[in-house]
């Protein structure tokens, strides 16, 4: 009987300590004078950029997605050269080129990419 009582009250116990009673809301919050500011500060910054390294990786992020198209465009275009090169060693090497090139061309973007990240975390204010 001792067990039972015993360990139904470490139970219900667990359950009740483990859950966070937090109901009442902070009295001197202004939820106002908050919403207030944060239009305030929208109206002067729409984008929300604090700073000129924000700008910038927002302009390679933008740029990253056209040239990672035309990656993949070069890529399917030169698979299907060599597909219907039919033997012809001139057409597969054209096509060994463009995937060549169009690997280097994206480990470059994504090199650069990668450099200009490390490059701006350092020189970010704390």
């Amino acid at each position: 009987m001792f067990k039972k009582i015993f360990t139904t009250f470490i139970v219900f116990s667990a359950l009740f300590v483990s859950f966070n009673f937090c109901l009442a809301e902070d009295p001197f919050k202004n939820n106002e004078v908050d919403n207030l500011q944060r239009k305030a500060i929208d109206t002067l910054n729409p984008v929300g950029l604090s700073s000129p390294q924000q700008l910038i990786g927002r302009l390679i992020k933008a740029l990253l997605a056209p040239i990672g198209m035309l990656a993949l465009f070069w890529v399917v275009m030169a698979g299907i050269m060599w597909m219907t090169a039919a033997g012809n060693p001139e057409k597969i090497k054209t096509a060994s080129k463009i995937l060549l090139w169009s690997g280097l061309g994206v480990f470059a973007i994504l090199s650069s990419y990668l450099v200009v990240a490390i490059v701006f975390k350092f020189l970010a204010p704390v």
